[in-house]
């Protein structure tokens, strides 16, 4: 499959680097390998040897017509393809990356006492950040010929890992492998790209991206920076301001999302809403008018990343500052933005897998009430869920990865708002459950746990609410289903149209609604025997995200946009269909290629299916029912009472009605 798709060099380099690698001597040398060198050293030599010779092959060749995978879900398909787990790299490349991150991780090494100090320093030191463009880890995404490392996202993630020992600086090479360069490379002006994309693209010059406005955060309809056109239509000033810029300190330049006068900002269109005039530009950082904050002292977490405000006093800009056509803001932040979310299911897995070593430590060294924390049956079932969801969030992570790298037409914006939303359920997870197991150690400001559970509750804030994001997933599945089965939609609501059609279709549903197992797809028969099981529930859940799809829009028609409550359990009903997904395709590959601990992954994955199909149920089931019969009901006017009255209202529990 696509794990065959070797080129001829990626062949030569698996023939000579793998026998070095699992036999430990030296092939192609009569001395024999030093004992203080290791085999990953060794490797290292090899590929740098085999690089100065050959260029390393390409992805692209190897891109396929491939649907939109967790799309799909909503309309009831399933690709089997995907269930080998997209393996998109090239031996030559696998073993380029590994090197990298052999460096990265001995250079990490080497800097140990200085990361360590970056929480207390609250800053990060420049002994750890200038020599990262020198070791090609900021611009990773960036094309070769501007001067950047030309990697896939699958590679720029597993790079990035790397850094998991400080969230601040898994943060700070995010930034400079962020989307400003690429969103510059095919939206800039010509002046904009001579000046900037080089510099960018090598690591030589840091940007930052302004989107966050004091009065309303990521809305970009209120607030924030405002664009006043001069007399000379190429003559514009930007006045206002920006908060929670990440690495302004640092930052040379700055993408700045501003507001274009106070016209109406949003429009109907029929593939969604479109917010219309906001535009985007580029700002040099000693542009007159423009002040920097110092950064913000009290932060939560993440203490050694710079965050600022940025105000803006009629600051002159002109056309060659614009990226993008005028009015286009928000497409090209929507267009960048959505898929730079698949890489916080990389961060916070990276960090969550220190974080859960740590606690293995910890409860195999404590002792309460005569035992090992470890022999509590309580304990064990906690760490054990925490494996589970840990294996799936990484698997959704470099599922996203793979598609993103194996798509000719790439489309993983759903499967990015996923791994984003599940993240930060994962996050809640380890932070609930870790509570009682670690104890005060969580709340004491020294403590390793106490650090990274701050740090992930600072990305948490500001990389925005999940619900929304919840709210995304919903509408778009309800707007491709909308499309996709919109003959079907109309069925429901005229049933006299067609009533043979109607009756298939309502016996249809009612297996679903029944849980009777259906098998039309045969995602069992697309996995290992061993995860049939987990494959079943898969398909179930398939099924069932289709059936709540379908229910949505003939309940509420073309006001399905409205129903908030709905569209987010629709989209985290999609969360769960995907994450079971991609542990399932993850184990399976691991098992069928006879990976280390396969047979562990296997029962991870079997487990995490059973762990979140009863939620997905749940879902679905309030979905079916009818408005009055759902909590939703009540909920909407226990709000509407205390709104009236102005506060909580409900007299004190002992209060006397005494006359």
């Amino acid at each position: 499959m696509l794990s065959r798709l070797v080129t001829r060099n990626g062949r030569l380099a698996q023939r000579t680097l793998s026998c070095r690698l699992y036999s430990g001597s030296d092939l192609t040398s009569s001395n024999p390998p030093s004992s203080s060198q290791t085999k990953l050293e060794r490797l290292a030599e090899d590929v740098r040897s085999l690089q100065e010779n050959q260029a390393l092959s390409t992805i692209d060749e190897f891109r396929l017509d491939i649907r939109p995978f967790a799309k799909d879900f909503f309309v009831g398909k399933f690709n089997p393809l995907v269930m080998s787990y997209p393996d998109v790299l090239p031996n030559d490349r696998y073993f380029d990356l590994k090197t990298k991150q052999l460096e990265v991780r001995n250079f990490l090494t080497t800097k140990r006492g200085q990361i360590d100090r970056i929480d207390s320093q609250r800053k990060i030191s420049q002994e750890v950040t200038a020599p990262l463009a020198g070791m090609g880890v900021l611009g990773m995404r960036d094309s070769v010929s501007k001067g950047g490392q030309g990697r896939s996202m699958t590679e720029t993630m597993a790079v990035m890992e790397e850094f998991a020992c400080s969230l601040s600086l898994l943060e700070h090479v995010h930034q400079g492998n962020s989307f400003l360069a690429q969103a510059l490379a095919l939206y800039g002006t010509p002046e904009a790209k001579d000046k900037y994309l080089g510099p960018l693209c090598r690591g030589e010059l840091m940007g930052a991206v302004c989107y966050s406005n004091p009065e309303s955060g990521v809305d970009p309809t209120t607030g924030g920076v405002m664009v006043k056109s001069e007399t000379d239509l190429e003559q514009y000033s930007l006045s206002g301001q920006k908060v929670w810029v990440t690495n302004a300190d640092e930052a040379q330049i700055f993408l700045v999302f501003a507001k274009m006068g106070n016209s109406p900002t949003i429009q109907s269109e029929d593939e969604g809403v479109h917010i219309s005039n906001i535009t985007c530009f580029i700002v040099d950082r000693d542009s007159p008018g423009l002040t920097i904050s110092p950064p913000y002292p009290n932060k939560v977490g993440m203490k050694g990343l710079s965050c600022c405000t940025l105000t803006f006093e009629n600051v002159a800009v002109t056309d060659s500052n614009l990226l993008g056509p005028k009015d286009q803001g928000y497409t090209i932040l929507r267009e960048f933005m959505v898929p730079e979310r698949a890489f916080t299911g990389a961060k916070v897995s990276a960090v969550l897998r220190n974080f859960l070593n740590e606690l293995v430590k910890h409860v195999t060294s404590r002792q309460a009430y005569g035992k090992f924390l470890n022999d509590f049956d309580l304990i064990k079932s906690h760490l054990a869920e925490m494996t589970c969801y840990l294996y799936a969030l990484e698997a959704m992570s470099y599922m996203v990865a793979g598609l993103n790298d194996v798509q000719r037409e790439v489309d993983i914006s759903m499967e990015a708002n996923m791994t984003k939303v599940f993240a930060m359920e994962t996050v809640d997870l380890f932070m609930k459950r870790s509570m009682g197991i670690i104890g005060q150690r969580l709340y004491d400001h020294d403590e390793p746990f106490a650090q990274i559970s701050q740090d992930l509750l600072s990305m948490n804030l500001w990389e925005g609410p999940t619900d929304m994001v919840k709210i995304l997933i919903g509408l778009e599945g309800v707007i491709y289903s909308g499309i996709i089965n919109a003959e079907d939609v109309r069925l429901f609501r005229n049933p006299f149209t067609d009533p043979m059609s109607l009756v298939r279709k309502m016996y249809d549903y009612q297996k679903i609604s029944t849980d009777k197992q259906l098998t039309s797809l045969k995602v069992s028969e697309s996995v290992h025997p061993s995860l049939h099981g987990a494959g079943l529930k898969l398909e179930q859940s398939i099924h069932k995200l289709r059936f709540g799809t379908s229910k949505c829009l003939v309940d509420h028609g073309g006001n399905a946009n409205l129903r908030e409550v709905d569209l987010m359990r629709l989209g985290m009903a999609g969360v769960y269909t995907f994450a079971q997904a991609s542990a399932i395709a993850r184990a399976n590959r691991d098992f069928c290629r006879g990976n280390a601990h396969g047979e562990h992954g296997v029962e991870i994955a079997v487990a995490f299916t059973r762990l979140v199909f009863p939620s997905l149920k749940q879902l679905v089931s309030e979905l079916d029912a009818h408005f009055i019969e759902k909590n939703d009901f009540l909920l909407y006017r226990i709000h509407k009472h205390l709104t009236t009255n102005g506060s909580y209202c409900p007299v004190h529990p002992i209060t006397k009605n005494v006359f």
